[in-house]
């Protein structure tokens, strides 16, 4: 059993902006803290706000005396006192929303990378929200007028370095360099690290002794911001705006006050995505579809997601109804039924009815004797 997690935060103003994470672990903490599972970068909510476990075979949502308090379904939960949570329940956190969905089999295995991910783009709607904006991550080469925007390079990038007038330099290449005997007059330049995505930021992996991240010999790690690569007299700084504030948002005291809802929760924006994928999955993908295989799959569609043409639509609540459903407990897993389900439950009915009709033909041979 698994549980997925629908976060919207307070910019939302669309269901596209929602945040989705999937688990399996038996404990999830939720909280500020970088070490927290769902890391929720706003200073209403505490560093370990809440945590949801798995009890049997059922999941419980714990307030771990957090500043603001946990409510699911706008109730408030009295602190280290389970609430056992249902398919659709809404958990109020601070000034996020958190949809739940019950997974009975993993469509996929979790990414634990994920984690970060979904922290970092929740940090950037909030900034977004306060009118602020970042400059994305970037390698700035010293002793060079060169600062090269990661997001602006295909990945992985990979660090040269060559001799300029007896002077080691760095600089990015998207291919790896070509050897000539490094040092050598007319060498070309020479491949010593490759730069590749981690989890929403980067990591570093050496391909050549000599080079140091922060003043020490390394394999393979994670780039923090402000760390400097080194080799011989060529020197780099990675800089990663994100991660700054983020760290500085984690390090902010709580802010106590009474936090509004997000002004959706996303909950159709996710459903209709997965149901996209699901259909292409199925090799059924919508574009290809015949009049008769579109019919079908469009019965199999929640109630608000109907097919126009060769898109999925989802319908929007009246403006007058908005505001008293939006967030009112669902059942959000209501996804097309997998091939399986629904024949598995047609066996267990047919499977119940022989052994009751043989438990009637026992009867009545044996109570006639």
């Amino acid at each position: 059993m698994a549980i997925r997690l629908i976060v919207q935060g307070p910019s939302a103003e669309s269901p596209g902006r929602a945040h989705s994470l999937l688990f399996d672990q038996p404990r999830i903490h939720i909280g500020r803290s970088a070490s927290a599972d769902l890391c929720l970068p706003h200073a209403s909510v505490s560093a370990l706000h809440a945590s949801i476990r798995l009890e049997g075979t059922s999941y419980v949502l714990v307030d771990e005396d957090s500043t603001n308090g946990t409510r699911v379904d706008t109730q408030l939960l009295p602190p280290h006192r389970p609430k056992r949570l249902s398919d659709g329940a809404l958990i109020h956190v601070g000034a996020f929303a958190i949809r739940v969905e019950l997974v009975r089999a993993l469509p996929e295995p979790p990414d634990p990378k994920r984690c970060g991910i979904v922290a970092r783009a929740l940090l950037a709607d909030l900034l977004e929200v306060d009118g602020e904006g970042l400059e994305p991550a970037s390698l700035e080469i010293l002793g060079s007028v060169e600062c090269y925007r990661l997001m602006d390079h295909p990945l992985p990038l990979v660090l040269t370095v060559r001799k300029e007038d007896g002077i080691d330099r760095f600089a990015l290449s998207d291919e790896p360099a070509m050897e000539r005997g490094f040092g050598e007059p007319g060498a070309e330049a020479e491949s010593i690290a490759r730069i590749q995505e981690d989890g929403g930021s980067y990591s570093v992996e050496a391909l050549r002794n000599g080079l140091a991240l922060d003043g020490q010999a390394f394999r393979r790690r994670r780039l923090r911001s402000g760390s400097v690569l080194a080799f011989g007299d060529a020197r780099a700084i990675f800089h990663d705006p994100i991660e700054e504030a983020l760290e500085a948002r984690l390090a902010l005291p709580d802010e106590v006050g009474d936090f509004e809802l997000p002004a959706s929760d996303g909950v159709e924006g996710e459903v209709r995505d997965r149901v996209s994928r699901e259909v292409a999955h199925e090799g059924r993908a919508v574009e290809n579809d015949s009049a008769e295989d579109a019919g079908q799959i469009s019965e199999a569609l929640p109630a608000n997601v109907t097919r126009a043409g060769n898109e999925l639509e989802v319908l929007r609540p009246s403006a007058a109804d908005a505001s008293s459903a939006r967030w009112a407990p669902r059942q959000v897993n209501e996804l097309p039924p997998q091939g399986a389900q629904g024949s598995d439950a047609l066996v267990y009915m047919l499977a119940g009815a022989m052994i009751a009709l043989s438990a009637l033909g026992l009867y009545l041979l044996f109570g006639s004797m």
